[in-house]
């Protein structure tokens, strides 16, 4: 996905040539925003995150993951009633920036 952001320049400087040197931040520009891929790990499996999301950095992608490991440890738990853990590894396409761990342990009496 791509944004489009447009500029609008109020003053334009011109140069000797008559040509204006701002004259291309008028047009359209395109920003690229980087793509977080969260590879999740629950109990020894690994799901593959193919797609990304889009995100303004990296401290965004890792607050989304704690954000949402409370509600991967439920879905683990329903999943098996034994000791639950759950990883989100956090990538930018070519390398791991963090991981995001959490694990429940059931005692039985």
């Amino acid at each position: 996905m791509t944004v489009m952001v447009v500029g609008q320049i109020v003053q334009q400087p011109i140069c000797d040539f008559g040509i204006s040197l701002l004259a291309s931040l008028s047009q359209p520009r395109e920003l690229t925003m980087p793509r977080y891929y969260f590879h999740q790990h629950t109990n020894g499996r690994r799901f593959e995150d193919r797609e990304g999301t889009i995100l303004r950095g990296a401290a965004d992608a890792c607050t989304s993951a704690i954000r949402r490991a409370p509600a991967r440890l439920r879905m683990a738990i329903r999943e098996s009633e034994n000791d639950n853990f759950i990883a989100t590894e956090i990538s930018d396409g070519a390398r791991t920036l963090f991981v995001v761990r959490g694990k429940i342990i059931i005692e039985k009496g």
